[in-house]
């Protein structure tokens, strides 16, 4: 976890608040939590690029081990039971799953311990059609539709079983708030009532000039906004080497 306090008192320490403007707890809590989810999403696309480098023996300096384990507190599992319709179709909402579901890691069908191959509609159109490709209860797949229903092949037209699955997902970070107390018109930092940035200890100074950049705006300092992207450029570059 990253220290929310310390995030905060560096971007007040570089935003300069005699010269450059002040920060307020308000205005730094909004940018923190766009902070988080803008690091937070780039894990997932990441993962696409890390898996086309150059693999490294060395465990600690390999890029995928790295984002499994920035992403590995944000791992959940939790069950589901289908049961078919009158017209036997599988399908399921998922407004009934947690609330945090933040990504579909994988679906496994718990009869078998298979997991359920997500696919996209024309591919779904596809294997219905060829009797070697199209689904079986042994291999099942399952396609999300525009109404967000969540559909799962083969259906059971002919037979009554539900299905059951567990779904393994990633939740959503909290967001992050630097809590306060007012002293003398002052506002002092309350660890009670605060909460810290949900990312990997790594990810602070990127934090920080990811709020730094966003806080440049709110203020109307091009130079803040510019040594922001300077900094997280840098610290990109040396994340990279």
């Amino acid at each position: 976890m990253v220290s929310v306090d310390s995030v905060y008192q560096k971007v007040l320490a570089l935003t300069s608040k005699e010269q450059r403007g002040y920060i307020t707890p308000q205005e730094f809590n909004l940018m923190a939590d766009r902070a988080q989810k803008e690091i937070f999403d780039g894990y997932f696309h990441n993962f696409k690029t890390a898996e086309m480098k150059p693999k490294t023996y060395v465990q600690a300096g390999d890029e995928l081990e790295l984002l499994q384990e920035k992403l590995s507190i944000f791992k959940r599992i939790t069950s589901a039971t289908i049961v078919p319709a009158v017209t036997g179709t599988l399908s399921m909402n998922p407004s009934s799953l947690p609330q945090d579901m933040y990504r579909v890691h994988k679906i496994i069908d718990k009869s078998n311990l298979a997991e359920v191959q997500e696919m996209s509609t024309d591919e779904i159109f596809s294997i219905l059609n060829h009797p070697l490709t199209k689904p079986t209860i042994n291999r099942r797949v399952w396609n999300r539709h525009r109404d967000n229903t969540w559909m799962f092949y083969p259906d059971h037209a002919d037979s009554q079983l539900q299905l059951v699955i567990d779904i393994f997902y990633y939740r959503e970070p909290l967001k992050p708030k630097w809590g306060y107390i007012i002293a003398s018109g002052t506002a002092l930092y309350n660890s009670t009532t605060s909460v810290n940035f949900e990312l990997h200890a790594a990810e602070e100074e990127v934090l920080v000039a990811k709020v730094l950049q966003l806080c440049g705006v709110i203020i109307n300092k091009p130079e803040v906004v510019q040594a922001g992207g300077g900094m997280e450029a840098a610290t990109n570059q040396t994340q990279n080497d």
